[in-house]
């Protein structure tokens, strides 16, 4: 699409809750945007006549420390280098440090025009993140500069203990402003635009920064219900979108919860299929763990699965192998909110977002599935369910063969009591079934042994013993103790194999009664769904080895959520 001479405004979401010691630094870096040449000049660039008004609007949420008299300083400092410039900032490459990026360096190509607009709650009370967000969303009008010629507006959030770097909302806005608007499927406004990060600490929270800057935007959407997979203060969408999804949602303010603190509240997530209601908003409000506190926890993940019910799109910006990321995301120790978030309400919220969007949508699931995982997780899955939902597990699929050996896992608070089998009974194709009921025991594909340390290149340390059983290798790990050793499958003495090797055992796939086996009906389970519900990329391959083994199809019949 032509961006002649467009106009478009661009809003900084940032929501400030004593945050003193890293305010400042976050809303310099968000002021100083720059355009790089690259974006001005080549056939790569869609920015060379777009006309951007960027407002960082900060909210702040009643905090008791000196966030909002810094904010001031701020904008008052900003305002004045403004005016000495007649609020033109052009094309320049000068050596004023309040223009260096996060490295030190001094941005080439063309300055983005900035400004800085202040909000605060009036009573001075802290109403959430949300609240925040949803208030400096609006400051823009508020300030009366509504940007009544402008049709094309952007809103790019950030929290404010983190870092925009000088090109962020130049590379994120091309990306959008390439993304078609007018088609018939309005791709560009069901977008939400994340980009990869870097952390403060550096190296902290790595593995979970590896794999989300590592997904690619297939499966940013297969892996949704494991975690929110486009980072917050990454997010970069049309104004219209975040308006069409009624923004954030609000905990009432604190003066009205006591009454209220520990009721439930209405549910308001989606009762059978989508197309009940279609034009009601969807809100992910948990009827039973949501009250007016936990209302101010967990924005991201309700919004960014409100995103996806209304046909949401997820895309992922990547840097360069020369480039930085956009973002550098900061990691303080028990001072976040998410770190303060109880995950069993995350888990509950999870679970709504799945039900609500898989068990209750989808034919498939309707008449019962599996649960891959007979540990802490799956249990915890399971126990999440709503009742009805829950009656529709036929069993747990597990390779654990002490788990399998128990039978059952029973819970009598629940009235239940559900079988556990070897996933090997899962399977699709009978060649599969025949080759794991005939395998030796030992030769199990199993989830390995996890080591927390960090292997140079990033992966996690996993030991994982290979070892021909006659007819081929299988990889997994050893029963019993045994002594490390260097010995390989290639060097190994014909000895040194039969001293590793077990005493070979026949496998268990169920320990089920006749009786109890023909309520399960065994031979049904390649029929039914599955969700995986162990940790991914944490076993050097192996699980998820042994789920393509079982051929579902992964985000209709499979879904992963650990």
């Amino acid at each position: 699409m032509s961006t002649n001479g467009m106009p478009i405004n661009v809003d900084v979401i940032v929501p400030v809750h004593n945050a003193e010691e890293t305010v400042k630094e976050t809303v310099h870096s968000a002021l100083n945007q720059w355009i790089p040449r690259r974006l001005l000049t080549s056939s790569d660039g869609t920015l060379s006549n777009v006309d951007i008004d960027v407002a960082v609007c900060c909210h702040d949420d009643g905090s008791t420390d000196d966030s909002l008299r810094i904010l001031k300083e701020i904008k008052a400092c900003h305002e004045h280098q403004s005016t000495a410039t007649n609020g033109n900032p052009g094309t320049r490459n000068n050596d004023d440090p309040s223009e260096r990026s996060q490295d030190g360096t001094i941005p080439g190509g063309r300055r983005i025009r900035t400004r800085l607009l202040i909000g605060s709650n009036a009573d001075g009370v802290a109403r959430g993140a949300g609240f925040a967000r949803n208030r400096a969303a609006e400051l823009r009008c508020r300030s009366n500069d509504s940007g009544n010629s402008v049709t094309t507006s952007f809103l790019c959030l950030l929290d404010s203990d983190d870092i925009m770097h000088h090109n962020r909302i130049a590379e994120q806005l091309n990306v959008m402003l390439s993304t078609p608007q007018d088609d018939v499927e309005d791709t560009r406004d069901r977008t939400l635009l994340g980009c990869t990060f870097d952390r403060i600490p550096a190296g902290s929270t790595w593995h979970y920064s590896e794999w989300a800057n590592g997904l690619t935007d297939e499966r940013l959407l297969l892996e949704r219900y494991r975690e929110v997979t486009l980072l917050q203060p990454t997010w970069f969408l049309t104004r219209s979108r975040f308006e069409q999804l009624g923004g954030y949602v609000e905990a009432p303010h604190p003066n009205h919860q006591d009454s209220m603190k520990n009721e439930p509240l209405e549910e308001t997530g989606a009762k059978d299929n989508i197309s009940d209601a279609p034009s009601e908003r969807y809100r992910l409000i948990h009827p039973i763990h949501d009250n007016a506190h936990t209302l101010r926890l967990a924005e991201d993940l309700r919004f960014f699965h409100e995103h996806l019910r209304a046909s949401g799109l997820l895309k992922l910006y990547r840097h360069g192998p020369s480039d930085k990321p956009l973002v550098t995301y900061r990691h303080r120790v028990g001072q976040s909110q998410s770190s303060s978030t109880p995950r069993k309400l995350l888990l509950n919220l999870r679970v709504m977002a799945f039900e609500d969007n898989i068990l209750r949508v989808h034919p498939r699931w309707a008449d019962g599935f599996v649960i891959w995982g007979a540990g802490r997780d799956g249990k915890d899955f399971f126990k999440s369910l709503s009742p009805g939902i829950r009656a529709r597990v036929q069993c747990f699929a597990d390779v654990d063969e002490k788990k399998i050996t128990a039978g059952f896992y029973a819970n009598p608070d629940l009235g239940a009591k559900i079988p556990i089998v070897h996933f090997s009974l899962l399977a699709t194709d009978p060649n599969v079934r025949s080759d794991h009921a005939d395998a030796d025991a030992h030769a199990d594909l199993s989830f390995g042994r996890i080591s927390k340390n960090r292997k140079k290149g990033g992966d996690v340390n996993v030991e994982v013993d290979t070892i021909s059983n006659g007819s081929g290798s299988f990889c997994g790990v050893l029963a019993g103790k045994r002594a490390r050793t260097e010995t390989t499958v290639d060097d190994a003495t014909e000895e040194d194999i039969t001293a590793r090797r077990p005493k070979k055992r026949q496998r268990k796939l169920h320990n089920l009664g006749p009786k109890d086996a023909k309520k399960l009906d065994v031979e049904s389970l390649p029929g039914l769904p599955v969700v995986v519900c162990v940790a991914m990329y944490r076993t050097n391959g192996v699980l998820e080895s042994n789920v393509r083994s079982i051929g579902r199809i992964e985000g209709e019949t499979l879904w992963h959520f650990s």
